[in-house]
């Protein structure tokens, strides 16, 4: 049986961030790649080489839809979340970040 690996996905020019998660296992991963599909694609196939099933949810950018469509394309389930659905906390420019976009992942309305 496969685990399941719910990724969270920071994107932007410089690079990806990854923050990882496996509610079964309690496995914690946490990294980054260029800022490229394939090279997302290469860091992603090590976990499927460890029998996890990839879940991965971002919040939508000017990226969005298109990287979307070719996560799918490579049969990775994927949500994109509206950032104005994303509770903020009071913190005058806080980021979310990669563990946000995990935690609401399950709770959120997809935007796509």
């Amino acid at each position: 049986m496969k685990k399941i690996l719910h990724v969270g996905l920071d994107v932007d020019d410089k690079s990806f961030h990854i923050g990882a998660f496996c509610s079964e296992t309690g496995e914690v991963f946490e990294l980054s790649s260029k800022p490229t599909v394939g090279d997302l694609l290469k860091k992603l196939e090590k976990f499927k080489a460890l029998n996890f099933e990839i879940k991965i949810c971002y919040e939508a950018t000017y990226i969005g839809y298109s990287l979307c469509r070719l996560l799918r394309k490579a049969n990775i389930e994927t949500v994109i979340i509206a950032p104005s659905l994303i509770p903020e906390l009071a913190v005058k420019e806080l980021r979310r970040t990669d563990w946000t976009l995990i935690k609401w992942q399950n709770i959120m309305p997809m935007v796509y």
